[in-house]
């Protein structure tokens, strides 16, 4: 089993692949973007809340019995402070 983590500008995604549920989605707004076209950096309290719901997501895909994949939007790819 798999979960995808989506790490975006406004929000992280996760999504668990667990058969006919009909629910499977997690989301947390952070707002990683924010701030990204006036500074060219992600703001340290956007990167903190994002960490920890990709922590927190990973967390629960393991105890789920998925094993977690991330990908992240261009924003973070962009950004000077983005590694």
């Amino acid at each position: 089993m798999r979960a995808v983590i989506d790490i975006g500008s406004n929000s992280v995604r996760m999504m668990i692949d667990r058969g006919l549920d009909l629910n499977p989605k997690k989301l947390a707004t952070t707002r990683l973007g924010g701030g990204l076209t006036l500074t060219g950096r992600i703001d340290d309290l956007a990167f903190a809340d994002s960490l920890k719901a990709v922590t927190d997501f990973c967390a629960e895909a393991r105890a789920a019995g998925a094993e977690p994949y991330a990908f992240a939007t261009e924003a973070v790819r962009a950004a000077a402070n983005g590694r």
